[in-house]
């Protein structure tokens, strides 16, 4: 009889990992939402962090670094500051970095135009500070990874705090972004633990979960991670000496049901159910570099099937390749005529608004595609997908169904590169939030998942 048995996807490398405070100072510009009727931050809800993940594979040094910053994204001038002191790093190596932002909507916005507004010339010193400490942290996290002999092991969880935001207004064809009771919404968590290998001891949790951080809106003043703080607090509470990573993943169509509040308690009670949700999670797993396998029967009142743990050793593969994708556009405004709309309005929504499609038009132009890039790293037995833009979350779905049973780690909102949604192609004419404010076209989601299932299969050697 052949012995069946049930393996997790597993790593055997080297880790480090440290976190560092890079809250902004009270006062400095924080607006995120049109709605919002100010432009400063009036205190801290919970601090804003900077966590650096340094992996290393077991017997090579080709250092591979990822940074989880609680910001909406790491854009403009943040993303050439950090490029710029982390790219040293690895060699110059831009697919061995991966900075991303939580998508918080608690922390501000720190492009370049935002520096004219109230509390904004507090933002390049901000930024410069952070660089610092950043790279600081970067160069703990190195430092520990070069010692320490880790395993890093993947298990799929479950939580209901994502749901979908595509309501159609009853007796309309207009799309209002909150909360459809009626869409089942995709509430797959991915957990990675790491462990050290001298004491089997936690030293970090990895949370890959896709769901918008806006339930603190525009009556927030306060620099929050949003729920994020609470979930990464209620994890570390549970296994001390672990700190939790947060990846945002593919959320276009996903948010809290109940958001857009100013009270705080609210994203501290959304954090604490992801957290839970982690925690199962983490218990459901075997000790590090154990399976379970089928040992034979036992008679009993029924015929006994007996599973025990058995050891394994898990792959020690650590590679991966940047890619570069090309996006059909739609047509756009031309900047001329947003910048004259801009002049011209006293709504401050809408100015916002068009800030926000006058940044987009000035960097995509005006050709009918654009690239993007895009990242896949092969972690033991899991693959980690990364890429700029906000997908529906389809694309996770579908990579995840493609690769079965390896996890996959689907990764938004990472480096620069990405301006917008991107949607399912039957939602192309529907006057909904996340197709007017792309510039991606109709196909632009079925393009980019292609491109990643066809270099994902190159990756694993399919």
């Amino acid at each position: 009889m052949s012995t069946l048995e049930s393996t997790p996807a597993a790593a055997a490398l080297r880790a480090g990992i440290y976190r560092c405070d890079i809250t902004p100072p009270v006062g400095m510009y924080a607006r995120t939402w049109g709605a919002a009727d100010h432009d400063k931050a009036e205190g801290v809800h919970r601090p804003i962090t900077a966590t650096v993940v340094a992996l290393m594979p077991k017997n090579r040094d080709e250092l591979r670094l990822l940074l989880a910053v609680d910001w909406p994204g790491v854009w403009d001038v943040s993303y050439d500051l950090l490029s710029e002191a982390l790219l040293p790093l690895v060699d110059g190596d831009h697919s061995r970095l991966l900075m991303m932002g939580s998508h918080t909507h608690g922390a501000g916005l720190y492009y370049k135009d935002r520096w004219e507004l109230p509390g904004g010339e507090l933002i390049p010193g901000y930024l410069a500070k952070t660089r610092d400490s950043i790279l600081a942290a970067a160069k703990e996290a190195v430092s520990q990874a070069e010692s320490t002999q880790a395993t890093i092991t993947w298990a799929y969880g479950r939580c209901s705090l994502a749901a979908n935001r595509d309501l159609k207004e009853p007796g309309t064809d207009r799309y209002v972004t909150g909360f459809n009771p009626d869409v089942e919404a995709d509430d797959t968590v991915l957990v990675g633990r790491i462990t050290r290998d001298e004491d089997a001891a936690e030293i970090g949790v990895i949370v890959n979960y896709g769901c918008h951080p806006t339930t603190l809106a525009w009556e927030n003043k306060l620099f929050s991670p949003d729920y994020i703080g609470a979930m990464r607090e209620t994890v570390e509470k549970n296994v001390p000496g672990a700190t939790c990573i947060f990846l945002y993943a593919a959320a276009g169509d996903l948010s809290p049901s109940y958001q857009y509040v100013g009270d705080t308690r609210v994203p501290d009670k959304h954090g604490r159910q992801l957290g839970y949700s982690v925690l199962s999670a983490l218990e459901s797993m075997l000790a590090p570099c154990q399976k379970l396998s089928y040992t034979g029967v036992m008679e009993s009142g029924a015929p006994l099937g007996v599973w025990r743990p058995t050891p394994f050793e898990p792959s020690e593969d650590l590679s991966g390749i940047e890619i570069q994708v090309e996006i059909p556009l739609k047509e756009m405004p031309p900047a001329e005529e947003l910048e004259k709309q801009l002049e011209e309005t006293t709504n401050r929504a809408l100015e916002e608004r068009l800030r926000r499609k006058l940044r987009i038009v000035e960097m995509v132009g005006s050709d009918s595609t654009t690239t993007v890039p895009g990242w896949i790293w092969k972690i033991g037995g899991a693959l980690l997908m990364a890429q700029p833009c906000e997908p529906y979350s389809v694309f996770q779905s579908d990579l995840r169904d493609q690769f079965s049973p390896a996890p996959v780690v689907v990764c938004s909102v990472t480096n620069s590169g990405g301006h917008g949604y991107m949607y399912p192609e039957h939602l192309a004419n529907e006057n909904l939030y996340q197709v007017w404010q792309s510039p991606y076209g109709a196909k632009a989601l079925e393009a980019l998942t292609e491109a990643f299932k066809t270099e994902g299969r190159r990756v694993l050697g399919q």
